[in-house]
């Protein structure tokens, strides 16, 4: 199905390998394409867990519905298109209740910044951050990467003209659930 020349064709109900993330792909690809008869072309087990590990700290929550989650490379909720397109849900759980344009969601997995999307089904406004699509800079400390990512998403409302005290508030609040959740890590150094 995704081979070249492939005589399985996908139907309405196929799980498209588009929406994980692209290091999940590659090995997935190098698998079942390129190892197919080769198998020294395989990706090793590592090579899984690292994509694995990039594309679960990738993984968001659904604004909409509380059991969906998927990778931000994608861009919006997959599960919510398909459960609206074929009307089965087959991750159903409870609908969220309509969210601010920016707000902190706390998991056990962490904290992230949800930004409600400019057109649906058109990706939001994630893709216009300097780091959507990219592997995470190890060089940079935990404090400045929070700055970075902050300050990111903050110009992104400014150039839309949608910045404004709930923004700043939403912003100001990850800042501290950041450092309260783990405490010294955000601490300034010198």
């Amino acid at each position: 199905m995704y081979a070249p020349n492939s005589l399985i064709q996908p139907v309405e109900r196929t799980i498209s390998l588009e929406i994980v993330h692209p290091e999940v792909q590659r090995c997935f690809l190098r698998c079942f394409n390129d190892g197919y008869k080769n198998s020294n072309l395989r990706p090793a087990a590592g090579d899984w867990v690292k994509a694995l590990r990039f594309a679960v700290n990738e993984l968001t929550i659904c604004g909409k519905v509380d059991s969906h989650y998927y990778s931000r490379t994608y861009g919006e909720c997959y599960w919510c298109d398909r459960s609206t397109k074929l009307g089965i849900d087959i991750f159903p759980g409870f609908a969220r209740p309509k969210q601010q344009s920016a707000f902190v969601e706390s998991t056990s997995k962490g904290i992230a910044i949800m930004m409600e999307h400019l057109s649906p089904g058109k990706g939001g406004r994630h893709r216009q951050t300097i780091s959507y699509g990219k592997s995470p800079n190890l060089s940079l400390s935990a404090r400045e990467t929070l700055t970075q990512e902050v300050w990111d998403v903050r110009s992104i409302y400014l150039r839309q003209g949608l910045y404004n005290r709930e923004i700043r508030k939403s912003l100001q609040g990850l800042i501290n659930l950041n450092r309260l959740t783990w405490q010294g890590i955000f601490d300034k150094v010198g």
